[in-house]
């Protein structure tokens, strides 16, 4: 998504940013900002070498020596900019007892998933095999065989992770040890994460799709203090771990994309914006950045063909056809550009603001119906219930569950997630390496209800920042909370089940 600045202060905004309801929208418009990419850091002086890449960099050669230098010279300042978070929500959640902790994390930066013209250029940005053979030699990637690609899924050069990317993720592992480290703190059977098998406490999923998996790769390398055990990253799940699969997952599916786009407000919405669309369509064609490759790629919810059966749409200039590029394709086509300079002239920041808006929009208003965010992400949000519900029935035992799980998606994923669990919006749109953490925790004393009804509490948090959802059973009936009881999250999935539609065959 393109950066775009708060049309309000985020103090308003809390009060009606949550994924459902009346109140989430401004004069019809739900409200949403997105984060500014940070600058790519290109002073390595004076820093030194992480423990994994100095047992790996004989065969990776001078690169991969670059690749940790610039890592750790920006260690330092991401640490310090994670403690800014910390409020009296944080405060409260220290004195509980920590659980299990889920994260779900946002690939780093990319190039285009959209083929552009000049993929020299592109391919410049990526890191070297060696360097991805290095980070990836202590996991095993499990696939589904026969597996359909999916359109975003990128090719040779477009929709790859690059090399800042490989450091942004890595930087996401260093800042998640701490999660890790004060799992072990509270016992569980294990005391300590140095010289501990990850596969005792560690489980990590991915989508099938290369940035994906270079992503979470990092994040281990950051995470992890050698690369000596092999992990496995299960990449076998990937259409239940996205919102647009193609084909889609649930019987229906497309036909209520195609509904809610179709409604009145949608239309008008989408009408008054309309005149964006083919304006930076033609910028990007009469600049030469976009060729007729363009034109075949297709995803997103309510836009790719599988939610529209139809191709690009083709609007009439001067009585002759016009391409116009979906939303979604302009969003991330313009975000790359303008990360490495390379916008046509004419396209001004206001125009990236309103396509970022816009398609920031189209996004939220689809996945605020309850039932098609159900139907897009319900299997992975019952998968990580059913890893909680593993963890409270184990704790204790001397066999316990694992402690962290990690899952390798994209902004869709987090998207989908937070409406589906009635998330309030963040402030700010996930930008590349942005993390969901789902805390599961244990109150002893009576922290949180001195009757203590409920000992499991769930605590949902981007980037650090503690979220409010109104998920459970009556979720429709509650004030939003930070601190969810365990037991509405379970008896809010079973609501869910019981209300959708058949999966397709």
């Amino acid at each position: 998504m393109m950066m775009t600045p708060m049309r309000r202060s985020i103090a308003a905004d809390r009060k009606d940013r949550v994924c459902h309801g009346a109140s989430e929208e401004r004069d019809g418009v739900p409200v949403l900002a997105v984060a500014a990419p940070s600058s790519p850091s290109s002073n390595a002086d004076g820093t030194q070498l992480h423990p994994f890449l100095r047992q790996r960099i004989a065969p990776v050669g001078a690169l991969a020596c670059i690749f940790g230098l610039l890592i750790l010279n920006e260690v330092a300042t991401f640490l310090i900019a994670g403690t800014s978070s910390t409020n009296k929500v944080l405060e409260k959640a220290l004195k509980l007892s920590p659980v299990q902790t889920q994260v779900v994390h946002r690939h780093g930066d990319r190039t285009p998933i959209t083929p552009l013209e000049d993929e020299l250029f592109w391919s410049t940005l990526l890191p070297s095999d060696d360097l991805l053979h290095a980070i990836g030699s202590f996991t095993n990637i499990m696939r589904q065989r026969d597996a359909k690609p999916h359109p975003a899924g990128g090719g040779a050069v477009y929709g790859r992770l690059t090399s800042d990317g490989l450091r942004q993720m890595q930087l996401v592992g260093i800042k998640l040890k701490s999660d890790v480290e004060r799992l072990f703190s509270h016992g569980g059977g294990l005391k300590r994460l140095e010289n501990v098998d990850p596969s005792t406490w560690l489980r990590v999923a991915s989508t099938d799709f290369s940035r994906t998996i270079q992503s979470v790769q990092a994040v281990l390398m950051g995470l992890l203090d050698s690369g000596k055990d092999v992990i496995d990253i299960d990449a076998r799940h990937t259409p239940k771990m996205i919102p647009d699969p193609q084909p889609r997952l649930y019987v229906g599916q497309s036909e209520l994309e195609r509904k809610l786009t179709s409604s009145r407000s949608f239309a008008v919405r989408e009408k008054s914006m309309k005149p964006l669309a083919i304006r930076m369509t033609n910028a990007l064609f009469a600049s030469g950045v976009l060729g007729e490759a363009a034109l075949k790629v297709s995803f997103g919810v309510g836009e790719d063909e599988t939610a529209t059966e139809s191709p690009k749409d083709l609007g009439l200039a001067n009585g002759k056809p016009e391409r116009i590029l979906p939303w979604n394709q302009l969003a991330e086509i313009l975000k790359c550009l303008e990360r490495r300079d390379r916008l046509p002239k004419g396209i001004t920041s206001q125009d990236l603001e309103d396509v970022a808006e816009h398609n920031a929009w189209r996004w939220f208003s689809l996945l605020s119906n309850e039932r098609l965010a159900s139907m897009a992400i319900k299997s992975l949000a019952k998968k990580m219930i059913a890893n909680g519900v593993e963890a409270v029935n184990g704790s204790g035992f001397s066999t316990t569950p694992p402690l962290f799980h990690i899952f390798s998606g994209h902004d869709a994923t987090l998207i989908a997630l937070m409406c589906f669990f009635r998330i309030e919006r963040p402030a700010v749109w996930p930008e590349y390496g942005s993390y969901l953490k789902m805390e599961l925790l244990r109150d002893d004393v009576g922290i949180l209800h001195k009757l203590r009804r409920s000992r499991y509490y769930v605590l949902f948090s981007l980037n650090g920042e503690p979220l409010r959802s109104k998920f459970g059973k009556h979720g429709s009936l509650r004030s939003s909370r930070y601190f969810v009881p365990w037991l509405d999250l379970v008896h809010g999935l079973e609501v869910i089940e019981r209300g959708l539609p058949p999966l397709y065959a």
